[in-house]
């Protein structure tokens, strides 16, 4: 709507400052040999110049409603729902897997190093030794993963020494891979005789991938070579020292078996059918092809079984059937998606007048769409299944309401602010002039209520003081001639004036008025039985004017 009732009081304001500026200008000037005069002054001046289309007659909030239009110009409404669970990356923290071990020498080595005392000899030893990355406390005791491809974080490894002696020494993790290869690091302890040296080492574990095996054990090897430099023997116990650590790791994709992991949703999913402004009751309300699809996208490389078990219509004091779902066998089976680079694996679910109840539903105007359905992963059915960090089970309802073939015979109330406070009491009479240029197929019958309400007590409803119309005098919205498709051909044109009089004006404003009522019913031709089709160059234009006649003695 390109203006509102803010106009009306914008105007009225603008009318009220004229008025105050008038009788101070008067003020300056002595009057007071002058007999008493009355005087009646009319103003007149625009208040509305308002068009609207059909997104301005159908409501849209509180609900991701679309209101769009086909080739044809024809105007569909939209309902869209989505229930969804967590990712998997919100679900499946990974372990940081802390090791501290305390690694000695084999006493060979020790030996073999203590009989010999020339300078520049060197002996070799290699210590193996493993430590646990529980990655299946993260998912389910019945998982077993093969591969774990890393995101982001970082490895870290502490290697102390207590050999005096210059050790080399190489570090290799067979399963954790970084650009492809096997970790592998060497370094060269320069003792000089100092004991205690340590090295830190880090690796970004972007691209990185790590295979904790079935065990879910990781393996070290160390293989050292040490050179005698100085008469120092090697340490019985303590000669090396190892922490390790995954910090803030993050997966992209996680393979192998995920046993009885789930994902459960985090949404409730409702269609919420508010097609009406305000609307207060439904005599008829009657679409043909409408249709409604729930889709269930599954983005995990896992099988899932869905199950719709009703899909339900609720309305405030009326008996909506459920929606007849037999045309398809549930539990369906939801394939995984392929890949982690392909699409998620989607299954539709259409129901429309040839396979279900739909429309007998929808025509008994429901206020909610809901579902009961569950549905589980199949986690241990095979081995060579994965997760992605964005995986998820996505299920997303569509309900089109083609508005083509449409009857209707509905109540509408809107409830709109007014500033009575911005006009002077001293009111002789209030016109209000309509002219109505209606491009749409559908006529009314239209009154106005002003009502107080206080604004103290949020929620509370107005309590009506007066009527603009008399009753068996209300405003008849004209429509325009309907051809044989039930589109309109051209417009209704037509002038209503209402006046509001000096008593009702002084009522309305002793009893501190604050809004205004627009109650209409709107009804398609023959009653409400003629199907019409609503084209998105449908318009409703309405311009408002004001005449006030003030009474004023000076």
């Amino acid at each position: 709507m390109k203006s509102s009732e803010s106009a009306l009081k914008f105007s009225l304001k603008l009318f009220a400052l004229f008025t105050l500026l008038f009788f101070q200008a008067c003020l300056r000037d002595d009057f007071s040999k002058l007999s008493e005069t009355q005087w009646s002054p009319d103003l007149a001046f625009p208040i509305v110049n308002s068009e609207m289309s059909v997104n301005d007659i159908l409501i849209q909030d509180k609900s991701p409603t679309v209101i769009d239009a086909d080739l044809s110009g024809l105007v569909r409404i939209i309902y869209d729902s989505d229930n969804y669970s967590n990712t998997a990356e919100n679900l499946i923290i990974l372990p940081s897997g802390e090791s501290n071990q305390v690694l000695n020498l084999s006493p060979q080595t020790i030996q073999t190093f203590e009989n010999n005392q020339n300078i520049g000899f060197t002996v070799t030893d290699s210590i193996t030794y493993q430590f646990s990355y529980p990655i299946s406390s993260a998912i389910d005791a019945g998982a077993s993963i093969d591969t774990i491809f890393f995101k982001s974080g970082i490895f870290n490894f502490i290697l102390s020494s207590t050999i005096t002696q210059n050790t080399e020494v190489r570090i290799e993790i067979p399963q954790l891979f970084l650009q492809n290869e096997p970790f592998v690091h060497t370094h060269t302890f320069l003792s000089g005789g100092i004991p205690d040296q340590a090295i830190n080492i880090s690796r970004n574990l972007t691209s990185a991938y790590l295979l904790p095996g079935v065990t879910e054990q990781i393996e070290v090897k160390l293989r050292f070579t040490i050179e005698r430099t100085n008469a120092s023997s090697l340490p019985l116990n303590g000669a090396l020292d190892t922490e390790s650590s995954f910090s803030n790791p993050e997966f992209r994709k996680l393979s192998g078996n995920f046993g009885d992991f789930q994902m459960p949703f985090i949404t409730n999913d409702t269609l919420q059918l508010r097609i009406f402004r305000n609307a207060i009751s439904a005599q008829n309300l009657s679409f043909q092809n409408a249709e409604t699809t729930i889709s269930i996208q599954n983005s995990t490389g896992i099988q899932a079984n869905y199950n719709l078990l009703s899909v339900n219509g609720f309305r405030n004091n009326a008996f909506i059937p459920n929606l007849d779902i037999s045309a398809y066998s549930f539990p369906q089976t939801i394939f995984p998606q392929s890949s982690i680079q392909s699409a998620p694996s989607q299954q539709d679910y259409l129901f429309d007048a040839n396979n279900s109840n739909l429309e007998d539903m929808i025509n008994l105007f429901p206020r909610f769409i809901t579902r009961e359905e569950n549905y589980s992963l199949q986690g241990n059915t095979v081995q060579n299944q994965f997760l992605s960090d964005i995986s998820s089970i996505r299920i997303y309802q569509k309900l089109i309401l083609p508005l083509n073939g449409i009857t209707l015979d509905l109540q509408l109330r809107d409830t709109i602010e007014f500033n009575f406070d911005a006009i002077n009491r001293n009111i002789e009479e209030l016109l209000l002039r309509l002219n109505i240029d209606n491009g749409f197929p559908v006529g009314g019958l239209l009154q106005v209520y002003f009502a107080y309400q206080n604004e103290n007590i949020p929620g509370s409803n107005p309590l009506i003081v007066d009527s603009l119309y008399t009753q068996g005098n209300l405003v008849v919205m004209e429509a325009p001639e309907i051809d044989s498709n039930g589109e309109a051909q051209g417009t209704a044109k037509q002038i209503t004036d209402a006046v509001i009089n000096s008593a009702k004006w002084l009522k309305l404003k002793d009893n501190n008025c604050n809004r205004i009522l627009i109650n209409a019913r709107l009804t398609t031709s023959d009653l409400g039985t003629l199907d019409v089709r609503v084209l998105d160059n449908n318009l409703l234009t309405i311009r408002i004017g004001a005449r006030i006649k003030l009474s004023t003695t000076f």
